[in-house]
């Protein structure tokens, strides 16, 4: 997080106490690619956080979104 912020990113990621962040392994070979994901705090998303006003604000107001799809395992 203090890379992207100091990269001028306005991150608002949603953080669970209970479980670290998450890790993924890549393997590249050949141009392709494969990647081995521990989700761990990922599963633990919480649709509230999807709906709070200030949120919303910030996504009106963007140039660009970046939205990783890991949380949508557990949150269909």
């Amino acid at each position: 997080m203090k890379d992207a912020i100091a990269a001028g990113v306005n991150v608002h990621y949603f953080g669970d106490e209970s479980k670290p962040t998450g890790t993924c392994g890549v393997c590249v070979l050949g141009g392709e690619r494969s990647l081995i994901a521990n989700l761990s705090a990922a599963n633990c998303y919480k649709v509230e956080h999807l709906h709070k006003h200030e949120y919303w604000d910030l996504v009106g107001n963007a140039l660009f979104y970046y939205i990783d799809g890991f949380f949508i395992i557990v949150s269909p």
